[in-house]
Order: structure tokens, then C-alpha cells, then sequence
């Protein structure tokens, strides 16, 4: 097997872990949340230069833990971890910034091109409790790993959908793509 078939099953195999996180049980709890969160405010976050998250050797897809070293780690202690919601897809993906003198940032480089401004919701509701597995989130005692669904149906028929066009040969960031 090539490098680049390699690199495609590997997105592959990584999508399919995505969307198995996203596939859990409807319920009440998530609606009101989501009610919830949609009444709050939102703002736009940059994220630092890729320069200066490679500097301070931040790793992709660990935003919680790379906000919670910056807090840890300010010797100024000006910087605080805010946790929200990265809008994407009509999910509210659960997200982690910092804010400091009054300026959300975020400090987590990404794995693949996105834009470096986006919208975010931060959620002073949420608090974080250390398990034997490290960290989970909960909002009102829900947990909210990875994240909230709008429409929780119809987001599983899309994963669908995406997931039958990759198993076709499709690749992975095409077989993401509408029309659904």
C-alpha cells in the first residue's frame, strides 16, 4: 500500500472513531441544553500562529488539555481556560479557548486546513471533573462529550451517508461534502 492510500485509510479509520463519539442516545437533556446554549452569546476566536503553537509544542485535537496547560503554566496568571462550543455542522462541538486581558484565543493547531477565525460560544455552566480517565465535562451534571447535537437524527443519517460514500472509495474530506 502507497503512502497516500495509507494516509486516506488512516482519515478514514479516524472518522469512522468521530462519528462512533457522535452516535450516543437521544435525549431530554441534550434538547434543553442545546435550547439553552442557542440563547447564548457567541463570539469570534483567533488562533494563535501556527509559529508560536509549534514553539510551545501545543498538540492538534487536545484543546481542553493545551488550555488547561496555559492556565496552569502563566506565570502572570492573566490567562484562564474558558470552555464553550465550536459551531460546526449544526453540532455544538464541545471546544476550549483561553482568555486573556479580555481576548478569547485559541491555542490548539489543527490536523487539517481550517480557517484560524471561528465562531464560539463559551458556556460558564460547565465544569470539569477528573475521572480515572482523565477529564469529562458536564453542563448541569449532562455530560457533554464531545459535544451537543441540534438535531441529533438527522446528524446520524449524514455520518451515514459519509461513512457508506467511504466505504465506496470515496475519500474521506470528499465523501464529507454535500449534497446529503
Amino acid at each position: 500500500m502507497g503512502e497516500a492510500k495509507r494516509k486516506q485509510a488512516a482519515l478514514m479509520e479516524l472518522a469512522k472513531k468521530q462519528f462512533a463519539r457522535w452516535d450516543f442516545p437521544v435525549t431530554a437533556e441534550e434538547a434543553a441544553a442545546v435550547a439553552e446554549i442557542e440563547q447564548l452569546d457567541s463570539y469570534i476566536v483567533h488562533r494563535y500562529p501556527k509559529h508560536m503553537l509549534d514553539y510551545m509544542k501545543m498538540k492538534p485535537n487536545e484543546c481542553h488539555a493545551n488550555a488547561r496547560f496555559m492556565e496552569a503554566n502563566d506565570p502572570e496568571q492573566k490567562t484562564k481556560h474558558v470552555t464553550g462550543y465550536w459551531p460546526q455542522a449544526g453540532n455544538y462541538v464541545l471546544h476550549s479557548v483561553v482568555l486573556r486581558e479580555g481576548e478569547m484565543l485559541c491555542v490548539t493547531p489543527l490536523a487539517i486546513n481550517a480557517p484560524d477565525s471561528f465562531t464560539f460560544i463559551p458556556d460558564f455552566d460547565i465544569e470539569w471533573k477528573q475521572e480515572s480517565d482523565g477529564y469529562t465535562a458536564y453542563r448541569k451534571g449532562y455530560k457533554v462529550e464531545p459535544g451537543l447535537r441540534s438535531d441529533p437524527l438527522e446528524n446520524k443519517r449524514i455520518a451515514d451517508i459519509i461513512i457508506a460514500r467511504m466505504e465506496a472509495g470515496v475519500p474521506p474530506l470528499k465523501a464529507g461534502e454535500p449534497p446529503f
